[in-house]
């Protein structure tokens, strides 16, 4: 992320306890695979990850879970994972009655509130096109995040990874995160929406 400047290659390795306000992207792993291995089948996606040893998420583990972080110059930020869900959906609702009432008790005439409501109306269709043209659009990071996901799950030696999303506000190694939540996504069943559609503080474990 521009402006970090000294932090970029501390945060690569996990080893860094700078404060910044960033997205990163972390995963869990069975202990009994290896990150190497995992990091070659990713090779051709450009996603590699290294252990992190940040002790308020390991506690929340499974005993055969290993975390893990993902490999960055920088930061996630940017990221189209969770992207549908940190988008603010358009209120394409109609102007409730409450809200002209306000404006009638302000004093304002017909004339301008009818110019309010016309401009109001203006600005939810404006919001919903873009939110449509962004839900809609060609998510090239997802894509590739499908990928790297079935390239991974159809090794022998990969069971499962959890992928986990969090803004930090501290270091990668001493963010007190807490894991609000664990979802088993089946690979059968995992789409670009479900990607686009995740939340953060939840670990999706995807699976065969």
């Amino acid at each position: 992320m521009a402006g970090l400047n000294g932090f970029r290659e501390k945060s690569v390795h996990c080893k860094s306890k700078f404060v910044q306000m960033c997205h990163f992207i972390s995963g869990v792993i069975d202990k009994q695979t290896s990150v190497d291995v995992v990091n070659q089948l990713g090779r051709d996606h450009a996603i590699a990850f290294d252990t992190c040893a940040n002790d308020f998420v390991t506690s929340q583990l499974r005993i055969q879970e290993h975390y893990i972080v993902k490999k960055n110059k920088s930061c996630d930020c940017g990221t189209e994972l969770g992207l549908l869900t940190r988008l603010e959906v358009p209120d394409t609702a109609r102007i409730a009655k409450s809200e002209i009432d306000k404006l009638v008790n302000k004093g304002w005439s017909a004339g301008k509130i009818d110019r309010w409501k016309l401009e109001k109306s203006k600005t939810i269709e404006k919001d919903n096109l873009r939110y449509n043209k962004i839900a809609n659009g060609n998510h090239q990071d997802i894509d590739n995040w499908m990928k790297y996901l079935t390239t991974l799950l159809t090794s022998k030696n990969v069971s499962f990874i959890g992928l986990f999303l969090h803004w930090y506000k501290g270091g990668l190694l001493t963010e007190r995160i807490k894991v609000k939540d664990r979802v088993v996504i089946k690979t059968a069943d995992l789409t670009p929406s479900a990607l686009l559609h995740m939340k953060e503080d939840i670990i999706y474990f995807i699976a065969n």
